[in-house]
């Protein structure tokens, strides 16, 4: 009888307090939370009957090398209990083989029912590259609160294309003396006596005849081995350089184009072509901090939109002084 008893109160109390719920309406929990949140989906903290979240992008042709802006927007479309969070862009994207992103603090925007977020996307491939749906997970406080579930609102995937750059080969017009290193090796002493210093003409009369010719012929060939490796060092890419100053830009864009190539092959001795999304990547960052990274992936930007793209509008900017610039700024790095 007394177990009855006490089974009878303990439905009283329950009936009691669902009807406690349903005459008091909106019962807020602290902290509001899903029960069924899935593993490595972040909660967004919206509470609120509806919301639906909308992606967009400006361009969807992408320049190669160059970045664009992502948007984000959610909208409340019935009565809002908690806000959304700031959008974590970086976990989003994390492990996205096709884009990196690059976060844009202070440029959120909100409004009594509207938030906007916005973060920059570069592009790590060529071709037709797709951003994928962005979940937006949320709890609507009007379903009870013991079968709070979890709420899914998911934007429309989005594709753009990048463009491909073309391939060429790099040819490059050297010095205007350029000494012949294998007929060095068959008749060293023979030619010009240039790159022979004071001191190899002492020892001549100081020394054996076939002493002084053998380092006649040493010094002849280390002058000549310095002149030939010149090519792509940095005082040969500043001479260059200066010979375009009089140009039109789109020969300018050009040759500032190759001569940075060769100066990336001979004094870093990187190969292939070096592009605007490798250095952004860190390809140069033993040399220079993440400012001036982005700046000089800009201007290599730059310079490859010009070059590739021969029919857009022109910026006019000075190439060749930024060229001459950020070589003497790797120059001192190095």
């Amino acid at each position: 009888m007394l177990t009855l008893r006490t089974i009878f109160v303990a439905k009283l109390f329950f009936l009691f307090c669902a009807v406690l719920q349903a005459a008091d309406g909106d019962v807020v929990l602290t902290p509001w939370f899903p029960r069924n949140l899935p593993d490595g989906m972040q909660f967004s903290g919206a509470v609120g009957s509806r919301f639906r979240i909308t992606a967009l992008v400006k361009d969807a042709v992408i320049d190669p090398g160059s970045a664009f802006d992502f948007e984000v927007d959610i909208q409340a479309l019935g009565k809002v209990v908690s806000p959304p969070h700031d959008l974590d862009f970086e976990s989003m994207f994390a492990g996205n083989a096709s884009f990196k992103v690059e976060v844009l603090p202070g440029l959120t925007q909100s409004e009594a029912r509207r938030w906007r977020y916005f973060c920059r996307l570069w592009p790590l491939k060529e071709g037709r590259l797709v951003i994928p749906e962005i979940p937006f997970p949320y709890i609507n406080p009007d379903i009870p609160w013991s079968k709070k579930q979890l709420m899914l609102e998911f934007s429309d995937s989005i594709e753009v294309g990048v463009l491909q750059r073309k391939i060429f080969a790099v040819s490059l017009r050297g010095p205007d003396v350029v000494f012949d290193v294998d007929e060095l090796r068959k008749s060293p002493w023979l030619g010009s006596v240039k790159g022979v210093g004071f001191t190899e003409f002492i020892w001549l009369f100081f020394t054996p005849p076939f002493v002084g010719i053998a380092i006649w012929s040493i010094a002849k060939y280390r002058a000549s081995l310095a002149l030939l490796n010149g090519r792509g060092r940095a005082l040969w890419v500043l001479e260059n350089l200066a010979g375009l100053k009089n140009e039109t830009y789109s020969v300018q864009a050009e040759g500032v184009f190759e001569l940075m190539q060769e100066y990336f092959h001979q004094s870093f001795r990187l190969s292939g072509v070096v592009t605007s999304t490798e250095i952004v990547n860190g390809l140069f960052a033993k040399f220079l901090n993440q400012e001036e990274t982005e700046r000089f992936s800009e201007y290599i930007g730059e310079v490859e939109t010009a070059k590739f793209n021969p029919g857009l509008p022109k910026k006019q900017s000075d190439i060749i002084g930024q060229a001459i610039a950020w070589i003497g700024v790797l120059e001192v790095r190095r």
